[in-house]
């Protein structure tokens, strides 16, 4: 339910704008509210490979800056608030949406032409399917050492990975031929890549080797 907090708030904010019967005062708090809302979703969005909605939270913090005002009539700033209320209940069912029902082997396929990030060691391993069991163990290995990291870092455990991550992770494990293809995998984009990626393809590879 946290989670939810932040565009429910927006969309609660926006939605008393439509009734346009606040005072001039309110609509300033509003672009305030709207603006430092989007600038926090293009962090989340660019850390999740999430192109469109990143680049529509820039468009959002640019049509909202309450430090260089846009002018824009009332009939028109009633058409940009009902966009940003769709753009707010987008952000609720992403948030909602079950990851991870693509094959890792497809996605790559898929996106052949994205570019990766630089690596520096590039390992290979040769994987084989293991059993729901060793799942399971491997899902809780990682459980155990996302909560090290969220007291280490002081971070909520979530802010550092979500559970669907790690089913993804799991589920998609026989496709894995090197490290660079965790990302791939929902929720780790460019900036939990270069600082977990080492330390979860250690727990990965390891793991299987094990096996």
């Amino acid at each position: 339910m946290k989670k939810l907090f932040l565009p429910i708030i927006n969309i609660s904010f926006l939605t008393i704008a439509l009734l346009d019967v606040m005072p001039y005062g309110f609509y300033n708090l509003l672009k305030i509210v709207i603006f430092t809302s989007s600038l926090y979703y293009i962090i989340i969005f660019y850390d999740f490979n999430d192109s469109p909605l990143m680049w529509i939270s820039l468009f959002q913090s640019i049509i909202y800056n309450p430090l260089i005002p846009i002018g824009l009539g009332r009939d028109v700033w009633f058409f940009v608030n009902i966009f940003s209320i769709i753009y707010f209940l987008r952000i609720i069912i992403y948030q909602f949406k079950k990851v991870g029902l693509k094959p890792l082997e497809e996605r790559i396929n898929d996106e052949s032409t994205d570019k990766q990030p630089d690596l520096e060691i590039n390992v290979q391993i040769e994987v084989e399917e293991i059993s729901e069991e060793r799942k399971n163990e491997l899902f809780e290995e990682l459980k155990s050492w996302r909560l090290k990291k969220a007291r280490e870092t002081k971070r909520p455990a979530y802010i550092i990975f979500h559970d669907s991550t790690f089913n993804d992770i799991i589920e998609n494990i026989s496709y894995f031929n090197t490290k660079d293809e965790l990302t791939k995998i929902n929720g780790i984009g460019k900036i939990k890549y270069r600082m977990y990626g080492e330390e979860i393809w250690d727990i990965i590879s390891g793991y299987i080797i094990s096996n």
